[in-house]
């Protein structure tokens, strides 16, 4: 099944994952897709982690945090993708703010100042997280795959590979985390 993966940091991380972050804000997207984007939770300090015995996402400094798991690396969750908001500049003008309706604000989890110092005067995407799924287990990159590209303009799918042929679905396992997106694909 072709999905998105999506690497975002872990303290915009903890808020969706928490319920609090409904839009997620992106300068670009995958346009034209629909269906499930995955996101992959990247390495900064601080840290995520998921408490087990009070079912809560924390942020922490501290590393290897007694009771609790670190999530970094993994990918905790996804969410159904089918709707997305621009947002532009009032009149066009680098100096006018971003036409953002003021519950977004709420929905974004972010200030009228990080969303300026983020956009710097370019289109903004604001992705709808619907569904929103946490995954029992957080996922690993090597559970997804991506196409091969050659120099000839040749894309090769990991479809070609037989499902019993371990030696060849591994020339298609991601292995390095998605600098903004990525299309993959996923067994279900």
């Amino acid at each position: 099944m072709k999905q998105v993966l999506m690497s975002i940091r872990p303290q915009y991380l903890v808020n969706i994952l928490n319920g609090d972050k409904t839009l997620e804000l992106r300068k670009q997207i995958p346009k034209g897709f629909v269906g499930w984007i995955n996101l992959y939770c990247t390495f900064t300090n601080p840290s995520l982690y998921f408490s087990r015995e009070t079912n809560t996402y924390y942020i922490k400094n501290v590393n290897n945090w007694v009771g609790l798991d670190c999530l970094e690396g993994t990918i905790p969750c996804r969410f159904w993708f089918d709707e997305y908001f621009t947002y532009t500049k009032e009149n066009g003008n680098d100096n006018d703010l971003y036409d953002i309706h003021e519950l977004d604000y709420r929905d974004l989890c972010l200030s009228n100042q990080e969303i300026e110092d983020y956009g710097k005067g370019k289109d903004l995407y604001a992705i709808h997280i619907k569904n929103l799924e946490i995954f029992d287990r957080p996922k690993e990159l090597g559970e997804f795959y991506k196409n091969l590209h050659y120099p000839n303009n040749q894309i090769i799918s990991p479809f070609i590979c037989d499902a019993d042929d371990k030696e060849c679905l591994d020339t298609f396992k991601i292995t390095k985390a998605p600098q903004n997106f990525m299309y993959c694909w996923v067994e279900e």
